[in-house]
């Protein structure tokens, strides 16, 4: 009987019945590399195999980041690479603040190179004649018929043959012209917009008294994290710090510089922002300054424009090449087709690079006797341009961890390539011992530049609880029975999770000393009356939804389940037990179980075990000593409620000479 490798790609829930009869007949391998966590029965002729035997996260990390750093400084044109031929000014790299910046693990590319590298490892250990797939991307498809050639493996999908020629060019005659064309519209936009801008935000100007005050300026991805209220602004990720420092140095003035929560929409996202909600805003918001869209940035974007027509030229005279298009080899495939479309958007866009950079060069400058320039995501590629203005200004720009970090989050893994060929922050402000080791061990950030601070944010969880009995009462709970609290997560963060949440329904059920308290996540409002159902279908009638006033349930559970995320931490910090749940067949995003603060929830039946466990508190003696063992490694100064402290000593040396 022939083998055959069947691979799902794209998350699903089930494999297709018509596919399992048409294989009635063939011994089946079956892969799922969709994190879907199928967990269907399959006929007696197929055979799972487990993708995390075959996933790596060290070597894959090593392998992915290898290939990031090596393909750069391949010869791929007259004897010059690409790092030779494409930089921008200050001596960026274009690799590095593109392609080379893109890590996230969610990110799209990411995610089939690491597909790729898995079925690649598979068909190492296997012998198939047949690879059938299951998914919906033609550049995956290509790269995966490309290393099965290899193998002279044939490759079908939707009962097709796949085959591929060797790669042909992407970047043609058309996709210059339209680079060209759009080169012309650059000016009538950018100035369209800011004009719009200005009249949005007339008025927002600073005194000269003020701006001459020393200052620290928190950047756009702040206003993500701002809330209006009746009584005024509330900032709750940075409240602690903020207010920690204008009690140390209340010379120092904070400024603010917003930006659309939907920054992703575009540039017109910032005018129906400032007419919606944003100008309002600016006037609420003590310190708030004007967006930099109301400078068009358009002289540095004609300096740089006679070198933006040359790379565009060179780019596509590069992409002919034969010995060009064969260099992109990972996991034993070409991936030229997985990588060529974001690497010719960034050629494309070394001017609007420059003149983005220029805008925000003219606003930090116009703002004042800036001092520091904090800011979020640090290493994404759109923290880049605010480092780099900083830094032609010589004002050092400070990163701060906002969530968890991770090894198999790789942004933060940084390769030396990134270090050396992209912005990077003066300064980066992490929770604890465990990052630290992550950004200087795992990737090459300095070690002299890292600040271990803690989370201001969650100092209050230390300094400032409420106790249980007001929190509950607050909430409408029982006092009198145990509470669970299960955190959501998005469909597209954890495609499993909904299986979590039928177990956990299933297994209180008959429970009536507890009540589930399930908090939705902001993302996953849709999914509500899908959870409704599924606690109708357990039988369980003592399932509570909320869609808010997450800090004040944690304060009232007795135990939190979820999957790898922040909301962990911060219950961990607070001294509540935790159950860590993966029902997917990857490893543990963060070490929450291996290193000591929850229980583990790989599967149904070990959740259930987990949630009896808490249920009866055994072996709490010892779950608490793991717990604060852990909080002391990863939340430094945070676990003696001291966050906030911490980073205005950090931050204090390059304010103290500049205020008497």
């Amino acid at each position: 009987m022939n083998t055959l490798l069947y691979v799902t790609l794209d998350k699903t829930e089930r494999i297709p019945p018509e596919t399992i009869r048409n294989l009635h007949d063939v011994h089946v391998l079956f892969l799922d590399l969709s994190e879907s966590g199928i967990q269907s029965e399959l006929p007696d002729s197929w055979k799972r195999l487990n993708s995390s035997e075959l996933f790596d996260p060290d070597m894959f990390r090593r392998d992915f980041l290898r290939f990031l750093e090596e393909w750069p400084k391949k010869a791929i044109f007259k004897q010059q690479c690409f790092d030779e031929l494409f930089r921008l000014r200050d001596g960026y790299s274009v690799w590095w603040t593109s392609v080379g910046a893109v890590r996230t693990p969610s990110n799209s590319n990411v995610k089939m190179l690491k597909q790729l590298w898995v079925l690649d490892r598979a068909l190492q250990h296997t012998k198939v004649e047949r690879v059938v797939l299951n998914g919906r991307s033609r550049e995956l498809d290509n790269a995966i018929t490309l290393r099965c050639q290899r193998d002279s493996i044939l490759v079908e999908r939707n009962g097709r043959t796949l085959s591929t020629k060797a790669t042909s060019g992407v970047v043609g005659a058309k996709w210059l012209a339209m680079q060209l064309v759009q080169l012309t519209a650059v000016p009538f936009k950018i100035t369209t917009l800011a004009l719009f801008v200005r009249i949005l935000t007339r008025g927002h100007q600073e005194s000269r008294s003020t701006r001459s005050a020393p200052a620290i300026l928190l950047s756009p991805n702040l206003s993500r994290l701002v809330k209006m209220t009746d009584a005024g602004v509330e900032i709750p990720f940075w409240d602690a710090f903020l207010n920690e420092l204008k009690k140390q140095f209340p010379d120092v003035r904070q400024k603010f510089l917003l930006f659309p929560k939907q920054a992703k929409k575009g540039h017109w996202n910032m005018v129906r922002w400032l007419r919606d909600s944003g100008a309002e805003l600016l006037d609420k918001l003590d310190g708030a300054l004007p967006p930099a869209e109301r400078s068009t940035g358009l002289i540095s974007w004609g300096i740089a424009l006679p070198k933006q027509i040359a790379a565009l030229l060179r780019f596509y005279r590069i992409d002919k090449s034969a010995d060009f298009r064969s260099s992109f080899t990972f996991a034993n495939a070409n991936i030229y087709e997985l990588i060529i479309p974001a690497l010719g958007k960034a050629v494309s866009n070394m001017a609007e690079w420059e003149r983005e950079v220029g805008v925000l060069t003219t606003t930090f400058s116009r703002a004042g006797n800036i001092k520091a320039v904090l800011l979020l995501a640090e290493f994404y590629r759109p923290s880049m341009r605010y480092i780099a203005a900083a830094k032609r200004l010589n004002i050092p720009a400070i990163g701060v961890q906002h969530g968890g970090i991770m090894p198999m989050h790789l942004v933060y893994t940084v390769p030396q390539g990134h270090v050396g060929g992209a912005p990077i922050p003066s300064y980066f402000a992490v929770y604890g011992e465990y990052v630290k080791d992550i950004v200087c061990k795992l990737g090459a950030y300095p070690e002299d530049r890292v600040w271990i601070a803690g989370c201001p944010r969650m100092d209050v969880l230390v300094n400032n609880v409420a106790g249980r009995a007001s929190a509950r009462a607050k909430l409408d709970l029982p006092t009198d029975k145990k509470i669970i609290l299960l955190a959501t997560h998005t469909y597209r963060t954890y495609p499993w999770f909904i299986q979590v949440i039928k177990s956990v329904f299933q297994a209180t059920a008959d429970q009536d000393d507890c009540v589930v308290c399930v908090k939705t996540h902001p993302g996953d409002v849709g999914m509500l009356n899908t959870y409704r159902e599924a606690a109708k279908h357990s039988g369980n009638a003592s399932v509570k939804f909320f869609g808010d006033h997450f800090e004040t349930l944690l304060i009232a559970c007795d135990f939190l389940i979820s999957g790898s995320s922040t909301t962990v931490l911060e219950a961990t910090l607070l001294g509540r037990p935790t159950i860590c749940a993966n029902f997917s067949e990857e490893p543990d995003r963060f070490p929450y179980v291996d290193d000591g603060a929850s229980l583990p929830a790989r599967d149904d039946q070990e959740l259930r075990r987990s949630i009896e466990t808490l249920l009866s508190d055994q072996g709490s003696d010892q779950r608490k000593m793991r717990r604060e063992a852990f909080v002391r490694r990863h939340l430094g100064p945070t676990a003696e409620g001291r966050g906030a402290e911490a980073m205005v000593q950090f931050i204090s040396p390059l304010l103290s000479s500049h205020v008497n």
